[in-house]
């Protein structure tokens, strides 16, 4: 189990590439296989390196130059040395000298006086590249840049209301900037035709979000049924509840559509009712518990998305024992988010990212111990088996249109419930360059300083750019935080390869 949608694919571990350090050669690895496990059959060969195309040699390349590869991540293991070649998939052990130099290299130049032979075996084993850094990444994400532009995800906001009063709660933290709080069917019906009026990919994510978007069956059942008489009875319908809403009418709209169902809950009764509470100030521990029993007897396998804060950090691992007894299909260990007014506890006393960056790491083993995957792991794994790097750090930067209140357009659901990067439906142009959309066209890891020269930026899954903004006012650069969680997921993935571990979350077997 990977993931949502792929459900039984299960994931052969590869480690016919990994190879062992010459100790004493230096500069390089030497081509003898560590081997597989005993009962390991599948020798695959890792993914291969596709060098941008050219007539002739620019100078500005550096050409006839080397270059240490962009992509080549070095990680230690205890006492043993490994560059994980993220662009190929693949694990080479390395000697201390090679590691050393990637550690500052970011697809620099390779120092003179390398013997020939040394070059060569570099070349070979991928860790040295004839292009420079600018050029690797281009052929990596070059297929991403050539991608037709097409919607994929239309977020419908169905309303900032909510029976719930999280204060952590970033689509409602502006609710004075709001003129209307319930999204009506007419308005709902102007988003659904400016979504679909522009190419949309045939499987797109029609995602129903709030506030509690259960609150409002009758608006969801109305959108999917315009959605499939007019223009596509292909696209996938998606939910995040709190899961307190689980009577008739809600089980009936349940069956009706295969929603993607994820649920908010942040742990056990004692983490759960820090924030999670109803307007009487009431626990909703036992009914959002109930609310999950109520979807999987009618056949649901709901996420559970976990927000991490102050609240529950210390506890981490303990807390996601409790989700995982649950059989949830998959958890997600949402980070909090930056809003501008609320403490998220990421300045407080809780505040050590090494701290937090470890809690994750025991509770991505307690996912592998139970078989459930850790969704944001996930993306890295699907990257990581596929081939298919992800450019842009979320689905807003091109892909998505999110729907509000009042007909407010905009590229992020978080922003347009903020009153920012927004507009009425009426003046709706998604390339107009004055409008909210535009600055988001700029938003990849092609225009992020760290993310272009990041070894793991093929494999990375991105970030939120809300809190990118929130943070910094900007939207181009990554936080430190969500890199350091990043690297450390990358850490782990190697970790795994080389002990023979499945990467994957299902059961082998």
């Amino acid at each position: 189990m990977l993931a949502a949608g792929q459900e039984g694919r299960t994931m052969k571990l590869d480690i016919s590439h990994l190879l062992l350090a010459d100790p004493a050669a230096g500069w390089g690895c030497s081509a003898a296989g560590c081997g597989a496990p005993a009962d390991h059959e599948s020798h695959q060969q890792p993914a291969r390196y596709t060098p941008p195309a050219r007539a002739h040699a620019d100078p500005q390349d550096g050409a006839g130059m080397l270059h240490w590869n962009l992509f080549a991540y070095p990680v230690a293991i205890d006492s043993r040395r490994y560059a994980f070649l993220t662009d190929v998939r693949s694990v080479l052990a390395v000697d201390e000298a090679t590691f050393g130099a990637l550690q500052e290299a970011r697809g620099g130049p390779v120092p003179d006086g390398i013997p020939a032979d040394r070059a060569k075996r570099l070349l070979e084993l991928g860790l040295v590249r004839r292009e420079p850094a600018r050029r690797q990444f281009e052929a990596v994400f070059s297929h991403q840049k050539q991608a037709p532009q097409e919607n994929k995800l239309l977020h419908l906001i169905t309303s900032y209301t909510c029976n719930l009063t999280c204060s952590y709660c970033f689509m409602l933290a502006d609710l004075g900037k709001h003129g209307k709080k319930l999204l009506s069917f007419e308005d709902a019906k102007k988003g659904i035709d400016l979504y679909f009026q522009a190419p949309y990919a045939p499987d797109s994510v029609i995602h129903f979000y709030g506030g509690e978007p259960l609150l409002h069956p009758q608006l969801i059942d109305d959108s999917l049924t315009y959605i499939h008489q007019h223009y596509c009875d292909t696209a996938l319908p998606k939910i995040i509840t709190n899961g307190t809403l689980h009577g008739p009418r809600v089980l009936d709209l349940l069956r009706k559509y295969n929603f993607d169902l994820s649920v908010s809950m942040d742990g056990d009764r004692q983490a759960h009712d820090v924030f999670r509470v109803d307007h009487r100030g009431k626990s909703t521990f036992a009914k959002t518990v109930a609310g999950i029993r109520a979807f999987q007897e009618i056949g649901y396998e709901p996420k559970v998305l976990i927000t991490v804060g102050e609240h529950n950090i210390r506890r981490l691992p303990e807390v996601v024992s409790f989700v995982l007894g649950l059989r949830p299909h998959a958890i997600a260990l949402n980070f909090p988010r930056e809003l501008p007014e609320a403490d998220t506890g990421l300045d407080g006393e809780a505040a050590d990212a090494g701290f937090w960056v470890e809690q994750y790491e025991r509770c991505l083993e307690l996912c592998f111990e139970q078989h459930i995957p850790e969704l944001y792991f996930a993306d890295m794994l699907f990257a990581y088996l596929s081939g298919e790097p992800v450019l842009s750090p979320c689905a807003a930067c091109g892909s998505q249109v999110s729907v509000g209140p009042g007909a407010q357009v905009g590229p992020c659901q978080a922003f347009v419930a903020a009153g920012m990067f927004s507009q009425p439906a009426e003046q709706y142009e998604q390339q107009d360059p004055g409008g909210p959309f535009a600055p988001w066209r700029n938003v990849s890891k092609a225009t992020s300083q760290k993310c272009s020269s990041c070894p793991i930026s093929a494999i990375c899954g991105g970030d939120c750019s809300f809190d990118r903004y929130n943070r910094t006012g900007s939207l181009m650069e990554p936080l430190p935080f969500h890199c350091d969680l990043r690297l450390r997921m990358a850490d782990h993935l190697v970790r795994r390869l080389v002990a023979g571990q499945p990467a994957g979350f299902a059961a082998i077997g």
